[in-house]
């Protein structure tokens, strides 16, 4: 175990938060605290790729400094305009003691999936062939180059996709450092909690409490999603945008009614 390899990855991680809840906070409206940190989380690691993407875009080296300075300062400006807004965020009622257990083994989910997503290096084919190659790519050259979008050559790892997953672990893997194959699970399983904390905020704030907890608990224990062949695939950071448009347009669609 590499424990300064761990530290910095979750620092990258924690910045991205921070950066995703400042700028967050100043439209999050009324939604609750697991909305506003799952909501946050998704954000900041869009923002994260994005600062790779921008720093490539003006042709500055990625350095670690560079990628969490600018997470940080984003953090700070955000939360200099946040301090003369007032968000009022919705209040989440009791549950009963099965309500209490069930939530109990949502952690316990997200534990094992880490877990399983550290046991080794990501292997699957389309982390291979597509998602890791793609950012392996973006991390050793430290730019994006045109043969990753254009090239016959990579036809095999779909240049039509979007590459922000890419520019996530190729961010990360800079801020590492280095690139772990078996470190960057951890980006996923950032995705994983994010996505519970969507659910579980959302189904409290329109169904109940003992409903989300039922919910987010058979997301958390979801093997089949959140298994170790998957993890380096779009499908889990997919099931994460999927039930954030769902849920906006809900509440989109309640507000006009």
């Amino acid at each position: 175990m590499n424990l300064p390899r761990y530290a910095l990855v979750l620092s990258g991680l924690m910045a991205s938060q921070l950066a995703g809840e400042s700028l967050f906070s100043l439209r999050c409206g009324s939604l609750n605290w697991a909305e506003r940190r799952g909501w946050s989380g998704a954000i900041g690691l869009a923002i994260l790729g994005g600062v790779f993407f921008l720093a490539c875009w003006f042709h500055l080296a990625p350095t670690p400094p560079l990628l969490l300075g600018t997470l940080i300062g984003i953090a700070g400006a955000a939360f200099c305009v946040r301090r003369h807004i007032r968000n009022h965020a919705e209040p989440v009622g009791q549950g009963g003691p099965g309500t209490r257990f069930l939530e109990l083994l949502i952690p316990l989910g997200v534990i094992l999936y880490a877990i399983r997503a550290l046991a080794q290096p990501m292997y699957g084919y389309d982390y291979l062939i597509d998602w890791g190659l793609k950012g392996k790519t973006m991390f050793a050259l430290a730019k994006m180059p045109a043969f990753l979008l254009h090239s016959g050559a990579v036809a095999p790892s779909h240049p039509e996709y979007p590459l922000l997953l890419p520019l996530e672990m190729a961010s990360l893997a800079r801020i590492m450092g280095v690139w772990d194959d078996q470190l960057l699970a951890l980006l996923f399983v950032g995705f994983q909690l994010f996505t519970i904390l969507v659910l579980w905020g959302y189904l409290v704030r329109s169904v109940g409490r003992g409903e989300a907890a039922v919910g987010a608990t058979l997301l958390a224990l979801c093997a089949p999603l959140y298994s170790r062949l998957l993890t380096g695939y779009a499908e889990i950071p997919l099931a994460l945008a999927a039930l954030m448009t769902v849920t906006a347009f809900r509440d989109a669609s309640d507000h006009r009614c």
